[in-house]
């Protein structure tokens, strides 16, 4: 099988685990090489290899973390995926060929060559094509159209249902006409939804209403981002058509986008049919993963099925229901400021669902804003700023 014959996903996943095999077997010759050049008195060489080995570093940090896969790439087609992929592994084994080469060659150290490797790879890297749903569904579409030119009058085996989120469109043998408006409707109330209020509580119960809240549309689907910063993606929430089948279709998916969360991210994920098949309801209401919480939706019926008795899957129903308003934090904190004379991090806590770190945030913002004052003594105890009579 050839790359262009390859699942994107799986080829973008093995070539990244091939690359950062090789930057860490790279570094490790890198310590090799400083420790010849020590014995070789070379000292601008040293000087030249710990510049190397920092950068190596630095690129293995950031292969080594996902969230930063929305930043590095760039957009283009499914060839020019697989020429890049191409390009990318070439690099990688390139520079720790020339790495190694250096270490079994008698004379100096060529520093120059080493360093240009490090430089084409974090090139190739950082100009990889960022896989889409658009590449998966052509690239089923073209593996489909094989299989049928290799099996004349044959059609794509039984046992590897499509599921694509666009194969529905060409689904002769339902009726979607009643599905696409309730469809469009429902995406539209969470773009409204998402365009007028932010996720001010994290998974984990940190502050995010201080951080940016980034909307975008797919193809049938809609995506919400909270970002920390230039790289940090703390949290996600996706909502995208997706019928599945059964409960095995159903788990291997939804655990292929569980593997995709980075370490310190979370991802809240909805999947939308129009009539969900109660076995995988039933699966779903025990979903358990440290990163990722699910729901599903149904248009037939206009509910959500998710795992109930579940702080965190209960903290993020607002958004993916058709509940169109959820009053801020700013006007229901009001409620406790006017009730209580005094009230502390603890009181907040258990109010909102903050940890400490989040509460402490939170509060320390409405004192920037002048809405509340800190008054205690040995520990923080807040109060209702008052304000002068004009």
């Amino acid at each position: 099988m050839t790359d262009n014959e390859t699942d994107p996903s799986d080829l973008q996943q093995s070539n990244r685990q091939t690359a950062i095999n090789n930057l860490r077997d790279t570094h490790a010759v890198i310590e090799r090489l400083m420790n010849k050049t020590y014995q070789q008195q070379d000292v601008t060489a040293s000087s030249a290899l710990r510049q190397i080995r920092t950068k190596v570093t630095a690129l293995l940090s950031d292969m080594e973390n996902i969230d930063l896969d929305t930043f590095s790439g760039r957009e283009g087609t499914l060839e020019e995926f697989y020429d890049n992929e191409g390009r990318f592994i070439e690099s990688s084994t390139g520079l720790l060929k020339t790495a190694e080469d250096a270490l079994e060659s008698g004379e100096s150290v060529d520093t120059y060559s080493i360093e240009s490797s490090v430089d084409t790879l974090e090139k190739s890297f950082n100009n990889r094509i960022i896989l889409t749903k658009k590449h998966l569904q052509e690239y089923e579409k073209k593996r489909t159209e094989s299989q049928s030119r290799k099996e004349p009058g044959s059609s794509a085996p039984d046992a590897e249902p499509k599921t694509e989120s666009s194969a529905w469109l060409n689904d002769t043998t339902k009726n979607y006409a009643s599905v696409i408006p309730k469809m469009y409707n429902y995406i539209n109330i969470l773009e409204q939804k998402y365009t007028h209020c932010q996720p001010e509580v994290s998974n984990n119960g940190d502050y995010l209403g201080n951080k940016t809240w980034k909307v975008d549309l797919l193809d049938y689907g809609i995506r919400g981002t909270v970002k920390d910063g230039a790289f940090k993606i703390p949290l996600v929430f996706e909502t995208y058509w997706y019928p599945l089948n059964s409960v095995l279709e159903a788990a291997q998916f939804v655990q292929s986008q569980a593997n995709e969360v980075g370490k310190s991210q979370y991802k809240s994920l909805c999947l939308i049919n129009d009539v969900w098949d109660d076995k995988i309801k039933e699966w779903v209401k025990d979903f358990v993963h440290q990163r990722m919480s699910l729901f599903l939706y149904e248009l037939e019926n206009d509910t959500l099925t998710y795992k109930d008795k579940s702080e965190i899957t209960e903290r993020f129903e607002f958004w993916h229901s058709n509940t169109i308003f959820k009053a801020p934090i700013e006007e229901e904190i009001k409620i406790l400021i006017e009730k209580m004379e005094y009230f502390t991090v603890n009181d907040v806590m258990g109010m909102f669902g903050f940890n400490t770190k989040g509460a402490e945030a939170y509060l320390y913002d409405l004192m920037k804003k002048g809405e509340i004052i800190d008054v205690g003594l040995d520990s923080p105890k807040y109060t209702k700023v008052k304000h002068r009579e004009q």
